[in-house]
């Protein structure tokens, strides 16, 4: 009986030293002539590995370090996107069964590098696709690089460590805006499935903190969202996202309670700050073409309704909307914007229609056309030598 338990025992430390040692056994790297080339025709990117092997602890799966994505030679011959590893693993009683279900996606210290060229085409717009790219006039096609997410079953997809750098060269100045130190939680990632989402990063140059946290879903393969619900948070700045993106129409409801333009990543020619508050918009976007069906905000004791339309793309995008404003105190403009030697008070109404292209001053002076009817009423004026 002795020798019998002995056996067991023996047996059973010989599978577990097999087990813990299978990953130095195993090289998945003599196959990568096999699979790299199905990587690279499904992103239609040059790839490069520098190891993959399997993985025990903490789970089963497989690790790949060093993986790198070239970018189309028409933007360069820098990567597109790196990351230092990326493991995959699996559930173990599925695998027992020979189905795989993925656990987890853990991506570490990603880099990708989004490029737009002075032609109005990014750097996205080969991934998958043959062929020269050309400028988008319509809707985007449904699939595209999370097409493949959406087709897999992820309890879980983790990123640490993050960089999302946009370098934009189609306008006369160069912009390049970066996402570093990006988190992202995502949870129940499937076909069917309602995912939540957790991201925290910084955006520079403003170096401005941003989290966002919400849900989407349930997923479709055809990469419609019935439902989006996000609570936006940027620096002290909080914003509710509520809409829909089914068939390439994108709406969106956004609302916050108060904002301080005190605390906006960009720098205003105010004096002081001004507080907005009730801020609702209702956009609709379908491709280049968005449709601001209702802005509205009270500031300075009254309210401003604006509805407008604009096409994106061109260089001198066109555009077109109304304005109404109603019950706004001339005294709280004055102190922020006016000169300090001249007083104004009373309230003030205006309506106005205005239609053009581009949003610099020297193409609206070319192309802002429109009229409008502004009311000034039950104040007086003081510091002015008429």
């Amino acid at each position: 009986m002795k020798k019998l338990l002995l056996g067991i025992g023996i047996l059973i430390v010989f599978v577990l030293v097999l087990i813990v040692l299978l990953p130095f056994i195993v090289d998945l790297n003599s196959y990568q002539a096999q699979y790299r080339p199905v990587i690279e025709e499904a992103l239609n990117r040059k790839v490069t590995l520098k190891d993959i092997r399997l993985t025990i602890i903490p789970r089963i799966g497989v690790r790949i370090a060093g993986f790198t994505v070239m970018d189309d030679p028409a933007f360069g011959e820098q990567p597109f996107a790196s990351l230092s590893s990326l493991d995959i693993g699996v559930k173990l009683r599925p695998l027992l069964q020979k189905r795989v279900e993925v656990e987890e996606i853990t991506l570490r210290d990603p880099i990708i590098t989004v490029i737009k060229n002075s032609h109005g085409i990014l750097n996205t717009a080969t991934l998958g696709k043959k062929g020269t790219p050309k400028p988008e006039q319509t809707a985007p096609s449904a699939e595209g690089p999370l097409h493949v997410l959406t087709m897999l079953a992820v309890d879980r997809v983790s990123i640490t460590g993050g960089k999302l750098s946009y370098n934009d060269q189609s306008s006369p100045k160069a912009t390049n805006y970066v996402l570093e130190k990006l988190k992202v939680l995502l949870n129940g990632v499937g076909l069917g499935q309602t995912a939540t989402l957790h991201m925290a990063t910084a955006i520079q140059p403003y170096n401005l903190p941003l989290s966002i946290d919400g849900k989407f879903g349930p997923l479709k393969e055809t990469l419609d969202l019935p439902t989006i619900d996000l609570e936006i948070a940027m620096g002290k700045i909080s914003l509710a996202v509520k809409g829909s993106d089914i068939g390439g129409d994108l709406k969106l409801a956004i609302t916050s309670p108060a904002i301080s333009t005190g605390d906006l990543p960009i720098a205003l020619p105010l004096k002081k700050p001004v507080e907005i508050r009730d801020l609702k918009i209702a956009a609709d976007i379908q491709g280049p073409h968005t449709k601001l069906e209702n802005l509205s905000l009270n500031v300075f004791g009254g309210q401003v309704v604006a509805q407008g339309d604009l096409t994106t793309g061109p260089k001198s995008p066109p555009f077109d909307g109304k304005v109404a404003v109603t019950a706004i105190q001339l005294g709280p403009i004055m102190e922020a914007v006016g000169p300090e030697k001249v007083s104004i008070s009373g309230t003030a109404a205006m309506d106005l229609s205005v239609r053009g292209a581009g949003f610099s001053m020297p193409e609206l002076t070319d192309a802002l056309q429109g009229n409008g009817h502004v009311v000034a009423k039950e104040g007086k004026i003081e510091g002015v030598n008429l």
